[in-house]
């Protein structure tokens, strides 16, 4: 008879206790060094440098490092660790190192310059200037789970020099406040007008197609339209990306009468209206003079575009529209 089967179901019986879990040899695992971790707090626990700390784990060891840097914690670090704490734990060699990384939140130039910005606004109005530091690589670590509470210190403005610098105060997630000294170039800003969405050619630009944006005096190029009524009642040439500055050259006046279109050419008096058909030269705008034939006369006369696919014209060219015309 075989009896390896019931050995092995004994001795699974010892090691379970009545409740079905594993009995106290699994949690009698000796203690073991991590390799790495990631704190989130400003202390470091037992249990994050050690596995199987039990209800020690949570007891605080060590402060944690900055946001967003690294601390190695040697095996003689970490013994004397384990023994203030009466955790038996011994190292087997110089790898038993934990690298303890604090998590963090990074605040990068974009915002740092954004947030200068607005104190120099604060503080007058009339500084209408854009931050560029002068480390583009200028970032500031926050702990996680904090709000972005960076505020702005010793604010110094030189408006003349285009100069600026401050201290940037910033939590240190150790209960303290970090400090950062800055400095940048000021670049003075215009306020432009930009099409808030897309406007096809053919269309009449109004105002509440408008939106504007902020750029740079050292960036905007020349023939940039600053000024509304350059491009109200003016239709796009090609299509033009809305938030984009525009420029005169992308807008013209809407063409209302195509060439080679068939026009209505109204002659008016104060005591008559006379009207004929024709065919128009040339395309224009409201307000356009252009060339156009009367189709019945075959004689070609100077119009104003009055409205779309309609001419008038003017007591000169009374003679060319004489044939042909209706009451």
């Amino acid at each position: 008879m075989n009896r390896r089967p019931t050995l092995i179901l004994a001795a699974a019986l010892v090691t379970i206790g009545l409740n079905g879990s594993p009995l106290a040899a699994s949690t009698t695992m000796p203690p073991a060094a991590r390799e790495q971790v990631v704190v989130h707090d400003h202390a470091v626990t037992l249990g994050d440098l050690f596995l199987n700390a039990g209800d020690k784990a949570g007891l605080p060891v060590a402060t944690a490092p900055a946001p967003g840097e690294r601390e190695i914690f040697d095996p003689v670090r970490l013994k004397s660790i384990a023994d203030r704490h009466g955790l038996a734990w011994e190292p087997a060699g110089r790898g038993d190192r934990v690298l303890v990384t604090r998590a963090s939140r990074e605040v990068g130039a974009d915002r740092l310059q954004s947030l200068i910005a607005s104190a120099m606004a604060a503080r007058d109005p009339s500084w209408r200037f854009e931050v560029e530091l002068d480390n583009r690589l200028q970032t500031i670590r926050l702990p996680t789970g904090t709000e972005d509470a960076i505020s702005v210190e010793d604010l110094r403005v030189d408006a003349r020099n285009r100069r600026v610098s401050a201290l940037l105060a910033a939590p240190d997630g150790r209960d303290g406040i970090a400090r950062q000294q800055v400095s940048g170039r000021l670049f003075e800003v215009v306020d432009v007008p930009v099409l808030a969405h897309p406007v096809m050619p053919g269309e009449v630009v109004t105002d509440a197609d408008l939106d504007w944006t902020t750029v740079r005096t050292d960036r905007l190029r020349r023939g940039t339209v600053t000024d509304l009524r350059r491009i109200v009642g003016l239709t796009p040439r090609r299509p033009i990306t809305p938030g984009a500055p525009i420029f005169q050259r992308d807008l013209e006046e809407r063409i209302v009468v195509g060439k080679g279109a068939i026009v209505t050419i109204v002659y008016r008096t104060p005591n008559m209206t006379l009207s004929t058909v024709g065919r128009a030269l040339d395309a224009g705008s409201d307000g356009a003079a252009i060339r156009v034939v009367n189709t019945q006369s075959n004689r070609t006369i100077e119009a104003v575009v009055a409205g779309p696919d309609r001419v008038e014209i003017q007591p000169a060219g009374t003679l060319a529209f004489n044939q042909g015309y209706s009451r």
